[in-house]
């Protein structure tokens, strides 16, 4: 089944030990197959940037004061964060395109509707000769 991919580019982490953070910066590109990517640029309106672009997303984690500071564990929860992040950007961008695709495909409803219309009413006049 052909979806909608994540490609990791790079990740770096910064930890601050002083606020007991570490932080995770993400770029990533999202990946869709050819009829997605085909779609998407016949719908206007929609914010290409993120289609096949190099994104960026960032997760952070902080340990509580009452736990112990532990690096490695930060960052699996800050890639985790990170991660989640690049998702939503991807899933807001599908949405926008589906939206777009529903307000088009009203547009073609109509006027395949006014179509059939004109053609009926056509017929009719035709007749009346």
């Amino acid at each position: 089944m052909d979806s909608i991919k994540i490609s990791v580019d790079e990740i770096k982490y910064y930890v601050n030990e002083k606020k007991r953070c570490v932080t995770c910066h993400m770029t990533f590109r999202t990946q869709a197959n050819d009829f997605i990517e085909a779609v998407s640029w016949q719908v206007r309106g929609v914010d290409m940037f993120h289609w096949g672009r190099t994104n960026e997303a960032i997760g952070q984690a902080y340990a509580s004061p009452h736990d112990v500071f532990d690096v490695e564990q930060g960052k699996r929860v800050a890639r985790a964060r990170a991660e989640s992040a690049a998702y939503v950007m991807a899933k807001e961008q599908v949405h926008k395109m589906v939206d777009k695709m529903k307000y088009n495909l009203g547009v073609m409803l109509d006027f395949s509707d006014k179509a059939y219309e004109v053609i009926g009413h056509n017929k009719e006049y035709i007749k009346k000769f």
